[in-house]
């Protein structure tokens, strides 16, 4: 399903190159599917690239993964109308960047 895809950008965005950075998002993994994601699905991936190429492919290869059943509290500062609504909840498409990660991985 993913060659033609990978296919069709390097023809008509890339100029016939490969990309050079690959982000690869995957949600709802439990905690004993992490190790088939990580070394089953990006070996799968890596192979299409490294096949299109001629095995010239060097890009990098960025993986997120976000696990079933995640309890995640937000505190946005108090009285900040930017990022909080009149609860103070966080607002619907808040995006926290850094620092959150599984205590176990």
């Amino acid at each position: 399903m993913l060659t033609p895809l990978i296919r069709e950008w390097m023809l008509t965005v890339g100029g016939g190159r490969a990309l050079d950075h690959v982000y690869y998002f995957r949600d709802g993994v439990s905690q004993g599917q992490f190790d088939h994601v990580l070394e089953q699905e990006i070996y799968n991936i890596k192979s299409i690239f490294i096949k299109l190429t001629q095995e010239r492919w060097t890009g990098k290869f960025t993986v997120v993964i976000v696990n079933k059943r995640h309890h995640l509290w937000a505190f946005p500062k108090p009285g900040d109308r930017n990022s909080a609504d009149r609860n103070g909840n966080s607002l619907p498409g808040t995006i926290i960047k850094r620092d959150v990660t599984s205590p176990h991985d």
